[in-house]
């Protein structure tokens, strides 16, 4: 896809509209991809994903879960998803 096309779907659709695009989240859940924060702190991996939502869990003792909407999502390089939150306010999408 060239870069007009992208930049004229990333201004014409809302941005859940563009994930469901770009990612196919069964396989971004059932590939369990890493979570970082924008301020690039690791925050877990994607298990699941339903709605406008995914879900990530962090550690293996002290278990953490989020509950993220996809629109929070800034980027994927393949390997790992950006979401625009900083760590210090990834404990309001605790659940």
């Amino acid at each position: 896809m060239n870069f007009e096309l992208h930049k004229t779907i990333k201004y014409t659709c809302n941005d859940i509209y563009i994930m469901d695009i770009f990612f196919d989240w069964a396989e971004v859940s059932k590939s369990k991809k890493g979570v970082r924060t924008i301020d690039n702190k690791a925050c877990g991996v994607v298990v699941s994903s339903g709605g406008d939502e995914i879900f990530v869990v962090d550690g293996a003792v002290n278990i953490k879960k989020y509950r993220i909407p996809k629109s929070k999502v800034k980027f994927y390089n393949g390997a790992e998803l950006v979401v625009s939150i900083p760590s210090f306010l990834l404990q309001k999408y605790a659940y």
